[in-house]
């Protein structure tokens, strides 16, 4: 059925189990209005279930099957709802905007060079919202098409990016999931003489973030708040030093923040990148500001590490 079907049959299942639960009128993200705004049905275009358990309320969407009992999917965050507690009684609750800690994304990258480019392995936990999207992602995908959601999942660097052996583990009970992968990237880096040229910088996870203030006129929206961490791990060849790596950037605004910071350890340089996200509209008027700094992490993704190998 669609979202009045599955709504009507979770509230008298609740209810069933002893669950204070309510049929709900609700918008979707895609539909501006508030009922102090317009009190008319153009408000609401979809309908979910809400029910207090132990003086909380839960509101609860059947259409996403995925969901998180404590994180109301990402399309009805930050909605007001309306609430039929009864015939003559109704009540109007705001589902609240999950925090940029509750969906993270934390990419642990192993990187060698070859004669060839590089080779590597990736570890990415996903947590919160990023959870929900790969479960609903894998839903319903054959082996074939798993293989190619990794690939474009894990794909990075170049679009010389081969994919190699892959797990993918999904633990629902704990809100998480995880891709690992091999890959390589042929041609990925540069040596020249007795010196590597390397972008640690394989994913730009901002890049095209530009507004383009001429032809916008309406709020950028986000789906949701997060917190992404790549790691880019390189090994340090047998022999090599690194004799040039970039300056740390830090951009830190009302909208995001964007740190990366380079780090050297025993026989590995490690590129950071953590970004979080702040808000989830940018208004017209505010889309000057959101431009500001995005020229400065646009140049940092440019930057190369140099490694150079030691004189006898």
């Amino acid at each position: 059925g669609d979202c009045k079907d599955m709504s009507s049959i979770i509230t008298q299942m609740l209810k069933m189990c002893g669950i204070e639960a309510y049929y709900t009128w609700i918008g979707t993200r895609d539909i501006p209005y508030k009922y102090s705004d317009v009190a008319l049905p153009i408000v609401d275009n979809h309908m979910i279930s809400v029910a207090r358990i132990e003086g909380k309320w839960y509101f609860i969407d059947g259409t996403a099957s995925n969901a998180l009992i404590d994180m109301p999917p990402h399309h009805i965050q930050g909605k007001e709802a309306l609430v039929a507690i009864s015939r003559d009684e109704y009540k109007i609750l705001t589902v609240p905007v999950a925090a940029s800690g509750a969906s993270t994304l934390v990419d642990s990258t192993f990187i060698k060079l070859t004669d060839q480019g590089i080779t590597g392995s990736q570890q990415v936990n996903y947590n919160g919202y990023f959870a929900t999207d790969v479960w609903d992602e894998l839903l319903y995908k054959n082996d074939r098409n798993r293989q190619e959601f990794v690939k474009r999942k894990m794909g990075k660097g170049s679009n010389k990016f081969i994919l190699g052996k892959y797990d993918i583990s999904e633990n629902k009970d704990a809100g998480n999931a995880r891709i690992t992968a091999d890959f390589e990237i042929p041609g990925y880096g540069k040596k020249v003489g007795d010196e590597y040229y390397l972008n640690l910088n394989l994913e730009k996870v901002f890049e095209g973030q530009l507004i383009d203030t001429a032809k916008r006129k309406i709020p950028k929206s986000i789906e949701y708040l997060f917190t992404i961490e790549q790691n880019h791990i390189l090994e340090i060849p047998d022999g090599y030093t690194v004799s040039y790596k970039p300056d740390d950037l830090l951009v830190d605004n009302a909208w995001y923040r964007v740190e990366i910071k380079y780090t050297t350890g025993q026989k590995q340089l490690i590129a950071t990148q953590r970004i979080t996200s702040k808000s989830l509209f940018i208004d017209p008027a505010d889309f000057v500001k959101w431009n500001k700094d995005l020229p400065a992490i646009q140049s940092h993704y440019k930057e190369q590490v140099v490694l150079e190998k030691h004189k006898k």
